[in-house]
């Protein structure tokens, strides 16, 4: 189970006063006024920043740090992640969950086999890890790194699939148990094409 989560990515500073553009990766931007603290992963360590003002701009939230008051101070943190504890995450509603703790997780079918689709459904049989989930616009989609490669084969080449993309939709996710961790799905026609 993952300890932190992560909010944001500081994208650039943001004049010359210590604040940052931060690029917003939760699901409710406005989250980051009831924030009183962050992390900021800088590669060897979680450093704690106190959120001393927030605003927003266009698709980006701008926000300074009561540590930092110099653009030459944060200008390292720039690209780096920001997390939050996960006793400060938004609580969940019936039927969510949170990606983070999905990472990793086994992915069975019922139709794929040693890097093989069947024709006829099975027993679920272990295929790979979920990698991520994220969001298209249309559905979530998951990303699973196959235990074995799929191998298909045309006239004219060869292709090798590591990773294939699965829509997050009843028909090919059959349930997403995030208690025990682990997905059953249905791979669908042209899904490997």
């Amino acid at each position: 189970m993952e300890n932190y989560f992560r909010v944001g990515v500081i994208a650039n500073t943001h004049g010359l006063k210590g604040q940052v553009k931060i690029y917003p990766t939760t699901d409710d931007t406005s989250r980051f006024d009831d924030l009183d603290q962050v992390y900021v992963d800088t590669g060897n360590d979680l450093k704690p920043l106190h959120i001393k003002n927030v605003s927003y701009f266009k698709n980006m939230v701008i926000a300074s740090f009561k540590e930092y008051n110099d653009i030459n101070d944060i200008l390292p943190f720039k690209g780096k992640d920001l997390l939050i504890d996960r006793a400060d995450a938004i609580p969940l509603e019936e039927d969510e969950f949170y990606i983070a703790d999905m990472i990793g997780a086994p992915v069975f079918a019922d139709n794929f086999i040693n890097g093989k689709l069947l024709d006829e459904t099975t027993d679920f049989n272990e295929i790979g890890k979920v990698k991520d989930i994220f969001d298209t616009g249309a559905n979530f989609v998951i990303e699973v790194t196959l235990n074995k490669p799929y191998v298909k084969k045309t006239k004219s080449k060869t292709k090798v699939i590591k990773d294939i993309l699965l829509p997050l939709i009843p028909e090919c996710v059959i349930e997403l148990n995030d208690n025990e961790k682990f997905v059953n799905v249905h791979i669908m026609n042209g899904l490997l094409d």
